[in-house]
């Protein structure tokens, strides 16, 4: 049987994500991996740039292009880059590249050894990495409620970002129930707060459309004109409580402090405003929340909210433009929706916008349901 390209480079893909789950000094190693596919792309001879997956991904790098090179030029001109706007840079574009350039190598028929290899991939890596602290669930000594509260968990992993996707799909997909059991398991056991929450939001999203048959892709423009609307209230709520605004309820309800219950985020969202503003019709540029932060803690310390770095790095009028655009590409079917509705989430309280394994899987997954938005038209293109 021919090896199929795609596989080889997931397969590669995943042990790179092995080794540096195993030494994290090599963990950006993954964003060099664009340029080991990049010469496979060239050489191949049938990339169709009209289909709906070429026409989705480009879309989005061209439109990613466009505003990092006008942000990075005002701040040239008018101010000082940034010594993280390189980095930042490649760390949002590089999952969306290599996906480009293995992108004609996918096989349709081959999806299902696609997802599984991901998924047994990822088990064994929670297995390695987190193996031993799953004993001392048996002790007894373990309360979901603390561990919901503080959210510590003996296993906690940022795997969870992979479970949660790769649960909502075997849902979504019809997978057999063992997979979807194995895959909540592992969720639970990953113990994300912000995963299991923006899992379940997904998931509604989508029983409650499937239930109405609603049709996501006829209401593109209100769905993002909503998501924009709900994203701008989010960053409105968070400037409410870097001012302390709900520090004596929060503490009367659940006993402790604000920055607490946030782990740590307060403080950080306190700087990102306080430093780099939120009036600004343009932005601060990429990369001076980061300056902000490192300014304070001398260390490399992420914001923990791309929504909220973007708004303060975009500005307002880039920022609501990147959403509304993000939020229109990604409403092309239920299961599109849902999926984003999902990313949404994280992106609210965690930098995932910049982790290459999350995004690529993202890219990935939305891969699959153009393929199969394609495969729909041609059937019934055929039928007429």
């Amino acid at each position: 049987m021919k090896i199929n390209g795609f596989l080889v480079f997931l397969i590669g893909f995943l042990l790179v994500v092995l080794l540096t789950n195993l030494y994290y000094p090599l963990r950006y190693i993954k964003y060099l991996m664009p340029l080991a596919a990049m010469p496979i792309y060239f050489s191949y001879s049938r990339i169709k740039l009209s289909s709906p997956s070429s026409k989705y991904y480009f879309s989005i790098l061209i439109f990613y292009v466009i505003i990092f090179l006008f942000l990075g030029t005002n701040d040239y001109l008018f101010s000082s880059l940034s010594s993280r706007y390189i980095p930042n840079v490649v760390f949002v574009l590089s999952p969306l590249l290599f996906l480009i350039f293995i992108q004609p190598l996918f096989k349709y028929e081959l999806i299902k050894i696609y997802v599984l290899v991901i998924f047994y991939f990822n088990t064994l890596i929670f297995i390695l990495t987190e193996g031993r602290d799953f004993v001392s669930l048996f002790s007894g000594s373990i309360s979901f409620s603390n561990a919901l509260l503080a959210s510590e968990f003996p296993t906690e992993s940022n795997l969870a970002y992979v479970f949660g996707i790769l649960l909502l799909f075997f849902i979504l997909e019809r997978y057999p129930f063992g997979y979807k059991l194995a895959a909540s398991i592992l969720l639970i056991l990953c113990f994300k707060r912000v995963v299991m929450g923006a899992f379940a939001i997904s998931f509604g999203m989508y029983w409650l459309s499937d239930l109405l048959k609603f049709n996501p892709r006829k209401y593109r423009f209100f769905l993002a004109t909503v998501g924009v609307l709900i994203n701008l209230l989010f960053v409105s709520f968070t400037s409410l409580i870097v001012k302390g605004e709900y520090d004596n309820y929060i503490y009367d309800k659940t006993g402790v402090s604000t920055d607490r219950l946030l782990m740590g985020r307060k403080s950080l969202y306190t700087i990102a405003f306080d430093q780099v503003g939120d009036d600004g019709w343009i932005g601060k540029g990429i990369g001076k929340v980061d300056d902000a932060i490192y300014s304070v803690y001398n260390l490399p310390i992420n914001l923990h909210s791309e929504i909220l770095r973007n708004y303060l790095e975009f500005g307002i009028i880039i920022f609501t433009l990147w959403l509304f655009v993000i939020f229109y590409q990604n409403t092309f079917s239920i299961k599109s929706f849902s999926l984003f509705v999902y990313l949404n989430v994280l992106l609210l309280t965690d930098n995932v916008f910049i982790y290459f394994d999350i995004m690529f899987y993202f890219y990935f997954i939305i891969l699959i349901f153009l393929h199969q938005q394609e495969k729909q038209i041609e059937a019934q293109q055929s039928e007429s």
